[in-house]
């Protein structure tokens, strides 16, 4: 059963369909102009520097996680991945990349515009930046919030996320149930405001992430150990999302040039 679990948890937060939409973005970029070397910024384990990797792509991988830089080390022995420990914000490296990626870290950054004018100074200029942030105004934020303001949070905790796998997977693409470490609510409209402040052409976006499983529906348990219903829960998802306006989706995949500014 840990397995199977383990492989849903995957499918969900380790991102199997956000990794596909990532990878066919980087393929639409590379045929514009080639794509050598990708950076992730904030990579975590390093889910996605492996599937660049695999895909063909050279990828280095920053994140401020001692721990984290370690297993995704191991996790991407035998692949053409780098790793390094770095505060990004105040990483002095002087390479520039084909492409940035910078998924759902940005929220969490004390200095937003800071973050941004360095993930576009390690750009080339004529690279594509890839910035995943969550809907700030979304159905996680607002569950999760309500129940900490009203001080009810440890005590709902249980019913709501009462398995470690699960607490973590509903932390994949947002913030802690009890405690949210988010620094910054972006809405659509703020997000963008914000990217073309910090010298950015927003040349595209894509709706992404979860909802109906951000809604800490205590069914969540039983799903994940139920493949068919689990997969009729996701297809429905997907289905929901997709009819959502842009501005009530889980979140947003901004495709960004570094401009001129």
């Amino acid at each position: 059963m840990a397995d199977k679990k383990e492989e849903l948890y995957h499918h969900i937060v380790g991102g199997r369909k956000f990794l596909e939409l990532a990878l066919s973005v980087m393929k639409t970029e590379g045929q514009r102009r080639p794509i050598g070397i990708i950076l992730d910024a904030g990579c975590g384990s390093g889910n996605l520097c492996r599937a660049m990797a695999e895909a063909g792509y050279q990828a280095v991988g920053v994140d401020i996680s001692a721990c984290a830089i370690e297993e995704a080390k191991k996790l991407a022995a035998g692949l053409s991945a780098e790793f390094v420990q770095a505060d990004i914000t105040a990483w002095n490296e002087t390479r520039r990349f084909d492409a940035v990626t910078f998924t759902y870290a940005l929220e969490h950054i004390p200095d937003p515009v800071q973050a941004l004018a360095q993930i576009k100074r390690l750009t080339k200029p004529q690279g594509v930046v890839l910035i995943a942030i969550p809907n700030g105004h979304g159905p996680y934020e607002i569950f999760s919030l309500i129940p900490k303001k009203l001080g009810l949070a440890r005590r709902l905790r249980p019913f709501f996320i009462n398995d470690p796998l699960v607490r973590k997977m509903l932390a994949g693409f947002s913030s802690n149930f009890e405690d949210n470490p988010h620094l910054h609510y972006f809405s659509l409209n703020k997000a963008v405001e914000l990217f073309l402040r910090t010298g950015f052409e927003v040349e595209r976006y894509y709706k992404v992430g979860s909802f109906l499983l951000a809604l800490h529906l205590p069914v969540v348990n039983r799903i994940l150990q139920r493949r068919r219903a689990f997969e009729f829960f996701d297809r429905l998802d997907g289905v929901f999302s997709k009819l959502l306006p842009a501005r009530l989706a889980a979140g947003w995949l901004f495709v960004l040039r570094p401009g001129k500014k």
